[in-house]
């Protein structure tokens, strides 16, 4: 991916998001670089219709959506969604929640251990926005998308190596259908 040269600085500093050209075949991907607004209605809010967290199901669990919701990674210390597979990734589950619009999703970031907790859980928030707004941009409804960071609190794997590092580094999904 490359930057997208038809925006100015001036231009790029206003726009909520970073435009990113897919070389694939030269679509814009935005990437968020700050905090997105968040859907109206939160989950488990008093008065909302829409259960909280706990309720939100790891999407292995549920036929159709195991395939669709794996694992999004980021490079170290990045929010930038980079590499073929983390965007079919990403196209997979805007294409899943436009077909199936009563589904809710959490985008949960994370880190790996490396770097202060308010730091990583900044960084995780940064990740599941970047995600989120991804998700919006390819039709997907933002008021079923909710985010949350969990820092560097829950490692899928707790060794300290390159390859730990980078499998932690990710965005996971847990879904709601009502």
């Amino acid at each position: 991916m490359g930057w997208n040269s038809s925006y100015t600085d001036e231009e790029l500093a206003e726009l909520d998001f970073v435009p990113l050209m897919d070389e694939r075949d030269g679509t814009e991907i935005a990437m968020v670089d700050r905090m997105s607004m968040q859907p109206k209605a939160m989950p488990g809010d008093y008065n909302s219709s829409i259960p909280g967290i706990e309720a939100f199901r790891d999407p292995s669990s549920i036929y159709g959506a195991r395939d669709v919701f794996q694992n999004v990674h980021f490079d170290y210390n990045s929010n930038i969604l980079k590499g073929d597979r983390n965007l079919d990734i990403a196209f997979r589950v805007a294409d899943y929640l436009k077909k199936n619009p009563n589904t809710y999703i959490f985008v949960e970031g994370h880190c790996d251990e490396r770097g202060p907790e308010s730091y990583n859980l900044a960084l995780g928030l940064r990740r599941s926005n970047a995600i989120r707004n991804l998700l919006m941009q390819q039709g997907a409804n933002g008021e079923h998308i909710f985010t949350i960071s969990y820092g560097k609190e829950r490692p899928l794997n707790r060794s300290s190596s390159d390859d730990a590092w980078a499998m932690n580094r990710r965005v996971e999904f847990k879904i709601y259908n009502r």
